[in-house]
């Protein structure tokens, strides 16, 4: 039986950063690569940053994030390791390409420390026909 994970079933002991956050980091992309790396370290430092994740359209991430208290599980597995844990890092995720302005506002708060972004060789495609980026 699985159960949807939230701020009132998370084992605290899992639980990532326990500090009051604000938004310090706002991060373009909601991939794995994020949520397992720079959110994971970022929580690990326990020090108040909060990160704001933007994706452009990848909805149904951000409906479940957002239902799961913007909590999920990471599990780490190494030849003398195994463990999980939830960061608990993110102030909210964004989504949607008519978000960009409001994104735009948290780059430019003075209480903004990072923007970041995740480049990957299989997350960005030309059009070849165009010569653009294909953001489908």
């Amino acid at each position: 039986m699985s159960q949807q994970l939230n701020r009132t079933n998370a084992p605290v002991n899992r639980l990532l950063n326990t500090s009051n956050l604000e938004t310090s980091i706002v991060h373009i992309g909601l991939g794995n690569f994020h949520r397992a790396h720079l959110a994971v370290y970022t929580a690990q430092a326990n020090d108040g940053w909060g990160i704001a994740a933007y994706s452009f359209r990848n909805e149904s991430l951000v409906a479940t994030l957002k239902n799961q208290d913007n909590l999920y599980s990471v599990l780490e597995i190494g030849p003398e390791t195994e463990a999980a844990w939830i960061p608990n890092i993110h102030t909210e995720f964004i989504v949607g390409y008519d978000q960009a302005n409001y994104v735009s506002e948290l780059i430019s708060k003075s209480k903004t420390k990072i923007v970041s972004l995740t480049v990957t060789e299989a997350g960005y495609y030309i059009d070849s026909a165009k010569g653009t980026l294909n953001l489908n």
